[in-house]
């Protein structure tokens, strides 16, 4: 069981931060210190979701549409590239624990897909 403190983000929702304590067989075996998520890096998109019922704050990379090199007969040498953007973490809302490499690639699909959505909106 976590015990935590409850404080409120920018966003309005409640985060939780503090001590967690791990248990194992009723005994406590450590403790870890769970802070806050970090702010969005420089360059990358922030989004926000829920995923399986985890709410998660995702930092996203965007590539933008490219069109491949052709020669002088108009054969391409590279094919053109749509826009696109790659998940750089998904951190737990309101922990600086990033489970992005342990989603499914459908789930990160999902999440790619809708926040490149949510983008041209």
């Amino acid at each position: 069981m976590c015990k935590a403190t409850v404080n409120q983000n920018r966003f309005g929702s409640k985060l939780r931060g503090g001590f967690c304590y791990w248990r194992r067989h009723g005994l406590s075996v450590g403790r870890m210190v769970v802070g806050m998520t970090p702010e969005c890096p420089n360059g990358l998109f922030e989004f926000a979701c829920e995923v399986e019922g985890v709410d998660l704050v995702c930092f996203l990379e965007y590539f933008p549409a490219e069109f491949g090199s052709k020669d002088s007969m108009g054969l391409a040498y590279e094919p053109d590239q749509d826009e696109c953007m790659d998940l750089v973490n998904a951190y737990i809302s309101g922990t600086d624990i990033d489970i992005g490499h342990l989603l499914m690639q459908s789930l990160v699909d999902h999440i790619t897909t809708t926040a490149l959505d949510q983008n041209h909106d």
